[in-house]
């Protein structure tokens, strides 16, 4: 859902931004004026890297539990209900795990300790 807060770039992907942006296949969303990209959708390139970074650390974080023989199940909240094997499953709406709601990119800064960690 997130998009480059670059108008070119954007273009360069979809043409449709600068034409007919209504019509854009990529996220396009300005303020009520049209003048300024929405900066919850639209990030620039180091908002992009810091959520590149951010997923790299939660999945390697997952690699090595797994790799450490943790493969306790713990599906997102009410997801059990659209698993196919919801019937058989010994774990069915247990440790589930709640989708903590963010806004803006402050959630996905990494701390100074992990940060020299890598």
């Amino acid at each position: 859902g997130q998009a480059s807060d670059s108008r070119e770039t954007l273009a360069l992907i979809d043409d449709l931004v600068l034409s007919n942006p209504d019509c854009a296949i990529v996220p396009y969303k300005t303020d009520r004026k049209g003048e300024n990209l929405n900066a919850e959708i639209h990030l620039s390139k180091s908002g992009f890297d810091m959520l590149g970074d951010y997923a790299q650390t939660i999945a390697a974080e997952g690699a090595s539990k797994i790799a450490e023989g943790y493969i306790k199940p713990s599906p997102l909240k009410d997801k059990c209900k659209k698993c196919d094997f919801a019937s058989i499953c010994a774990y069915k709406g247990i440790y589930e795990r709640k989708v903590p709601k963010v806004k803006g990119l402050e959630s996905f800064e990494l701390d100074a300790k992990e940060d020299k960690d890598e």
